[in-house]
C-alpha cells in the first residue's frame, strides 16, 4: 500500500490519544527521548500533518544500500541531526520520517509493534484477515510482486532500501479488505474519520480550502462535505484512492507496477466526471508533486 499505510498509523495514534495516553500537542520527545536534543519543539500534531519540517529519510538513503533501513534507524538518524526545512508548525512539506516516528510512538505507548497493534485493534475487528505488514524474511502468501517499466519491457522491482519501514508504508492488503476499512471510516463509531479531520489538519499551500490530516489530503466542498485522496508509490507498486463519502463513491486503484500515472490519469478523468462521483478538487492531480 506504500503511503496509504499512513492513514492506519494515524488512526492508531488517534485511538491511543482517545485513551488519554497523550495529547496531539505533546512533544514527540516525551516518548522518543532521542528527539529532545535537536527537535524538542516537534509535536505529535506536527508529525500527523507534515508540518514538523523534519527532512525525509528517503532522501539520504543510498539506492544501493545492501540492507533495508529500519524504523529505529530512521529515528536515530533523525535525532542526530539538527536540520529542519522550517520551524515546526510554520510550513508544510510531506515527510515519510514523521510517520515512521508515529509508528514508533504507537510501539512505545502501547508496548506493541505497530503491526501487532493494528492487527488487534483494527484488522481483526474489521475482518481484514489478509492485511499484513511486510517483514524481511517473512513471506506473505499469495501477495502480488512488484514490477517497473524499463524501456520496452517490465522488470522485477519489488523491494528497495526504504521498503521495510512500517509507520509510513509496508502494509499489504486487497481491494476487498480496503473497502471494509473505507466503510468503517464513515460508518463505524470506533473509526469515524470526519471528527478526527476536524481536530487534526493543516492547510495545503496554494490549494484553496484544501488540507492534510490523519494520513489524508482532503478538500471541503461548498456544502461542507468532504473529498478525500491519497496516493501510494514505492518500488514496484503505485496506488490511488479518491473518495467522496457523501455520495458513497470511491475510486480505488492498486497496481503492482511502479509509476502508473499514465494509466490512472485517464481512468480517473473518466470516473470523476460521472454524476455518481462528481469529484471537483484539484488536489488529486497534484499528488505526485505534493508527496515527493
Amino acid at each position: 500500500m506504500a503511503s496509504l499505510t499512513k492513514q492506519f498509523t494515524a488512526m492508531a495514534v488517534a485511538m491511543l490519544e482517545k485513551e488519554g495516553l497523550f495529547t496531539f500537542d505533546d512533544p514527540i520527545g516525551l516518548f522518543l527521548t532521542q528527539m529532545q536534543q535537536y527537535h524538542a519543539s516537534v509535536t505529535i500534531r506536527h508529525l500527523l500533518t507534515h508540518t514538523s519540517g523534519l527532512p525525509d529519510y528517503e532522501d539520504v538513503i543510498a539506492d544501493n544500500r545492501p540492507r533495508q533501513v529500519t524504523d529505529q534507524e530512521v529515528l536515530e538518524m533523525t535525532a542526530a541531526r539538527s536540520q529542519r526545512y522550517f520551524t515546526s508548525g510554520h510550513g508544510f512539506r510531506y515527510s515519510n520520517t514523521g510517520y515512521v516516528l508515529l509508528g514508533l510512538l504507537v510501539k512505545k505507548v502501547s508496548d506493541k509493534p505497530i503491526r501487532n497493534y493494528l492487527k488487534e485493534k483494527i484488522f481483526q475487528p474489521l475482518g481484514m484477515q489478509n492485511t499484513v505488514f511486510y517483514q524481511p524474511g517473512s513471506p506473505i502468501p499469495h501477495r502480488a510482486m512488484g514490477y517497473a517499466p524499463n524501456r520496452d519491457k517490465f522488470i522485477f522491482s519489488d523491494q528497495s532500501p526504504c521498503s521495510a519501514t512500517q509507520g509510513d508504508g509496508c502494509l499489504y492488503t486487497s481491494v476487498q479488505e480496503y473497502l471494509c476499512w473505507h466503510h468503517a471510516l464513515h460508518h463505524h463509531p470506533e473509526f469515524l474519520l470526519a471528527p478526527l479531520l476536524h481536530k487534526v489538519h493543516t492547510a495545503v499551500p496554494d490549494f484553496p480550502n484544501s488540507f492534510y490530516g490523519m494520513g489524508w489530503f482532503f478538500t471541503l466542498r461548498k456544502n461542507g462535505s468532504l473529498e478525500l485522496c491519497h496516493s501510494g508509490n514505492t518500488c514496484g507498486f503505485s496506488h490511488l484512492v479518491v473518495s467522496v463519502p457523501e455520495k458513497e463513491a470511491i475510486f480505488l486503484a492498486f497496481s503492482n507496477r511502479a509509476d502508473n500515472a499514465d494509466l490512472y490519469s485517464p481512468l480517473f478523468t473518466t470516473v470523476s466526471s460521472h454524476p455518481s462521483f462528481q469529484q471537483s478538487s484539484k488536489l488529486v492531480w497534484a499528488l505526485p508533486e505534493l508527496t515527493r
